[in-house]
């Protein structure tokens, strides 16, 4: 089953928007990444088990400030990305295995330029 999982919104400056979001909604980080043209920082609140992410892309392939990714849990992140071009939208960043991480993901587009991000946790 595919669900969504959360939200990552595109920042320009991530130390303000952590901070930021720490003051006026209680978030607080509890990951930090990066990789290879971004940089994110995973924000929750402890009263609830969802979470916001903030993303600060380098490599110049992401949406402009104001545009939400919207990130999808599945089992199969390949048959995702089959789905997504079948439906007709767009691979941005081709599946790869984050072992570090314990994840394997990929980021798309849909039909209208919308970031989509698919996820599957490792197992074992």
């Amino acid at each position: 089953m595919t669900m969504l999982t959360m939200t990552k919104i595109i920042v320009t400056d991530l130390k303000r928007s952590e901070a930021f979001y720490r003051a006026v909604c209680g978030l607080d980080q509890v990951e930090r990444l990066s990789g290879e043209g971004f940089e994110e920082v995973i924000m929750r609140s402890s009263a609830a088990p969802g979470g916001a992410v903030l993303i600060l892309f380098a490599d110049g392939t992401s949406p402009p400030p104001g545009e939400a990714v919207l990130v999808f849990e599945t089992p199969d992140v390949d048959a995702f990305a089959a789905r997504v071009i079948a439906a007709g939208g767009t691979v941005v960043h081709a599946p790869q295995t984050a072992e570090a991480m314990g994840l394997r993901f990929a980021m798309f587009k849909d039909c209208e330029g919308h970031m989509l991000e698919a996820l599957a946790r490792l197992q074992g």
